[in-house]
């Protein structure tokens, strides 16, 4: 992976000596994931996460302004809290 064009992407201004300091450091990060092409995955299931992963929270409902009650009410206008 070339570190300029990542570095262009990402609008950073790398001097000489951080484009070889983090080609370096890339390089070791790819290398440690080569240990991974070498794993015999055959009959493995692909997971997303290692436990089922279930919504706990309720249903949307959906609800127009005028239908939730407001308590500080001045004729048709609504007062929230005081922000300081």
């Amino acid at each position: 992976m070339d570190v300029e064009k990542v570095a262009r992407i990402a609008r950073l201004k790398l001097s000489e000596e951080e484009k070889e300091l983090f080609s370096r450091q890339l390089k070791e990060v790819l290398k440690a994931f080569e240990v991974l092409d070498e794993l015999n995955v055959e009959g493995v299931e692909p997971a997303m996460h290692p436990y089922e992963i279930r919504n706990r929270f309720r249903k949307d409902k959906a609800r127009g302004w005028r239908e939730i009650k407001m308590p500080n009410k001045e004729g048709e206008f609504y007062r929230g809290p005081r922000v300081v």
